[in-house]
This record gives C-alpha cells, structure tokens and sequence, in this order.
C-alpha cells in the first residue's frame, strides 16, 4: 500500500496520532497492550517523517525516533483546550436540563420523557447559564443543601 502525502499532512498526521494515543493513555482503564499497541502504530509514521526530512517533528533517542517535545507539548494544550470548552458545554447542559425538569410545565417534561428529546424552550435555560458562566465564570455559583 502506497500513499502520498506532503511534508505539512505528514506532520498533522503523527500529531493526530498523538493527539489519539494521549487521549486513550489518560483513560485509567486502558490496558498496556493497547497502548503498545498505539505507539507500535505511531512509530512508522516518525521513521517516514525522519527519511522524508521532517526532523522538527521527531529525533532519535537510543536509536528509535521519539516525537518532539514540541509537538507533546502542542497535543497537551490540544487536551487542555478541549477539556475547558467541554467542562462549560457540559456544566451549562447539565444546569440548564436540570432547570427545565424543575420548572418545566408537566406536559413538556412528559413528552420529553417518553421521546427522549427536550423541546426547544430548554435553550433558553442553556443561553442563561452560558451567559452566566461567560461574565462570572463560576464566582457566582454556590452549592446549596435545598434545591
């Protein structure tokens, strides 16, 4: 099998890879034969890139190529960026749906407990959080025993 790819898609190649494999290592329930694995998979890609003339991207260390520190560095910020934007899309979600199942009138929290589907009013729920959180952060929030 033959495939063709310049110098630039070769580099976000082995950065998605590592991307993927950093991603499944920081799951607590991967076995180490998977990660093997992934990494058995990276390692072609930095050797193609070292004979293709990609040095910025990987070096060699006890005569294996390695990824750069660079491009570990890159995946984890990747990471970090991800996590921020999920942990707000999930806390003004989860808030939001929360909201619409206490204040909700019954006959939309029916409906939507036998389709599975909220209705569109709960995007005013969401809108009010994300607006919260994007002037506040979380400096406004408080835990409170009652609901």
């Amino acid at each position: 099998m033959e495939i063709s790819l310049t110098k630039e898609q070769l580099r976000d190649l082995v950065f998605l890879a590592e991307l993927g494999r950093f991603v499944r290592e920081r799951s607590s329930d991967v076995p180490d034969e998977e990660l093997t694995r992934l990494w058995n998979a990276i390692e072609p890609l930095l050797v193609v890139a070292r004979e293709a003339g990609i040095e910025d991207i990987t070096e060699e260390k006890n005569g294996k190529p390695v990824i750069v520190e660079e491009i570990l560095s890159a995946t984890e910020t990747a990471v970090a960026d991800y996590d921020d934007e999920t942990f707000w899309f999930e806390l003004e979600s989860r808030l939001g749906e929360r909201d619409f199942y206490y204040y909700g009138n019954d006959t939309e929290i029916e409906t939507a407990e036998k389709t599975g589907k909220l209705p569109d009013r709960v995007e005013w729920y969401y809108r009010k959080y994300r607006k919260e959180f994007d002037e506040n952060g979380i400096d406004r929030l408080e835990i409170s025993e009652e609901f």
